[in-house]
């Protein structure tokens, strides 16, 4: 008899142990940090979310999305459906609205430029690396450069797949986007990377996303 109950007892056991991990399994991953990576069809770029389901990112890196759809994936793991809502080529900023957070913590924007020598941290997904940190600091003001209406340059590494990335001030605000690096000549009609790199400011952000 208590052998036919032992045999029960593991049976019961089993299947609640079975339960539990396929609870486990089925549960999404709730994330904290609001950098996302921003999957299109030919690439990916990176991107931060402000609440509201709603992610910033630089227009670039969604230009040439199909139907306005990308995906976003958190630091978590987690796979969102994304829509492109608008972009602005000239300050090259896009706004995307996604369809689930999984607890993604929401950033707080800065509307006020970063001031020169001001500490600043950069985040997203250079290359393969995914989710990758870099510091530096603001080496001038707001200003036109290239392609770009408004860029406060950087003396802080970006690297391809980091565009649209939040740059972080010491507050821990964002205080803009990653977007760019600024190239010299390199001779016979070559250009090479330099050590300066460009961010869209906060300043230039606010008022797009009050239209």
């Amino acid at each position: 008899m208590k052998t036919v109950l032992g045999i029960i007892g593991l049976c019961m056991l089993a299947i609640v142990a079975f339960f539990l991990q396929s609870r486990a399994v089925a549960t999404p991953v709730m994330d904290g940090h609001p950098t996302v990576k921003i999957l299109v069809d030919k690439g990916h770029g990176s991107g931060v979310y402000i609440g509201d389901n709603l992610i910033l990112t630089a227009a670039h890196v969604v230009d040439n999305a199909k139907d306005s759809k990308v995906r976003v994936k958190t630091e978590g793991g987690n796979i969102l459906k994304g829509e492109v809502l608008w972009m602005s080529k000239a300050r090259d900023v896009a706004l995307i609205r996604v369809s689930g957070t999984f607890g993604l913590r929401p950033a707080v924007l800065s509307c006020v430029a970063p001031k020169v020598g001001d500490a600043i941290q950069a985040r997203g997904n250079p290359l393969s690396v995914e989710f990758f940190s870099a510091w530096g600091h603001v080496a001038g003001s707001p200003r036109e450069m290239g392609p770009w209406l408004v860029g406060v340059p950087t003396d802080m590494t970006i690297l391809p797949g980091m565009s649209g990335g939040p740059v972080f001030g010491a507050d821990g605000r964002v205080v803009g986007l990653s977007v760019g690096v600024l190239m010299a000549p390199a001779g016979f009609g070559s250009m090479s990377f330099t050590g300066a790199t460009l961010i869209v400011p906060g300043s230039t952000i606010c008022p797009l996303l009050g239209r």
